[in-house]
């Protein structure tokens, strides 16, 4: 694919969002960003015309290529760069599933912060995504404080999902985020028994590498215990929550944890959909409250029906 120019549109307030586009000789390609500069859209335009991407490889060059371009700016022309290949989902090898949303619905102020929910019987990621917004709002509606105790923002938090369980025929679990709480082996243990968890992310210090072993071997087959640290070893867990990254060394991580026999978790952003598929992450991270989300789950959706136009 041959790069013909690099420009931005926009949008139109409340149908269409900023973009940073991309036009090859093999069609478009977009990805959202919210404002760049027409300056910078020129110099990107002096680098990048005429420039050949077809292999990994050559996202490792385009990456040296923008190598003094402001991050934001450079991560959207490498993601519209490769939206704007042809079932860009077989980039890597043939992908015909979309990764599972786990959806932050909830956050207090104290002990465990941010609460989850996911489910891991749903086939359709659609409704996996309405389910999860709907306990969100279900959440919102309770009103709850920002100091109240676990206990109490887990029943909550279980008492919403009860409320619109009956509508999927798929289970909605519950995610925890235990970064800077403080518990034992024995507290956790028994939080995942009463409340099901499903998701626990960094449950303890990056030093104390005896209660996460002690805790894989109690629940890593039950349960995604994930790391957000580079600094553990990966038989301490069973996930990794990786941000993503330039496409060439994203690609190669991805590929490094998936030999270690580990799940995947991408925070989502507007762009991203058809290289999270295309690299078979399992597992994707949204905020459902949050603008950008909405154009994520779009680019999801209309991925999804070309997959099925393709089979």
């Amino acid at each position: 694919m041959i790069i013909h120019s690099v420009s931005f549109s926009r949008g139109i307030p409340f149908f269409s969002h900023p973009k940073l586009v991309v036009d090859a000789n093999d069609g478009k390609g977009s990805c959202y960003l919210h404002s760049v500069s027409s300056e910078l859209i020129s110099l990107l335009n002096t680098r990048l015309h005429h420039f050949s991407v077809a292999t990994t490889e050559d996202f490792a060059k385009l990456q040296a290529l923008l190598h003094d371009v402001p991050s934001d700016v450079h991560h959207a022309v490498e993601l519209a760069v490769f939206n704007a290949f042809p079932e860009n989902w077989n980039f890597f090898s043939p992908a015909k599933n979309l990764p599972r949303p786990v959806s932050f619905v909830y956050r207090k102020a104290t002990s465990i912060r941010s609460f989850f929910v996911l489910s891991t019987d749903s086939a359709d990621f659609s409704k996996s995504v309405l389910a999860n917004e709907l306990v969100c709002h279900n959440m919102e509606k309770k009103n709850l404080a920002a100091d109240v105790s676990d206990a109490v923002a887990l029943e909550t938090l279980q008492d919403a999902i009860r409320e619109v369980q009956f509508h999927f025929p798929f289970t909605l679990r519950i995610g925890a985020d235990f970064s800077g709480a403080s518990f034992s082996i024995e507290q956790l243990y028994e939080l995942v028994q009463k409340y099901h968890l499903l998701y626990i992310q960094d449950p303890f210090p990056t030093a104390n590498t005896k209660d996460y072993q002690e805790l894989f071997q109690l629940l890593g087959g039950d349960c995604f215990i994930v790391s957000s640290s580079q600094e553990l070893s990966g038989t301490l867990f069973n996930s990794v929550l990786l941000p993503a990254q330039p496409i060439s060394a994203f690609s190669k991580q991805v590929a490094t944890l998936k030999e270690q026999e580990l799940n995947i978790l991408v925070p989502g952003q507007p762009g991203i959909a058809a290289l999270l598929v295309a690299l078979e992450v399992p597992l994707l991270l949204i905020d459902p409250k949050a603008k950008e989300t909405k154009y994520l789950v779009r680019e999801f959706e209309k991925l999804h029906a070309l997959i099925l136009e393709q089979k």
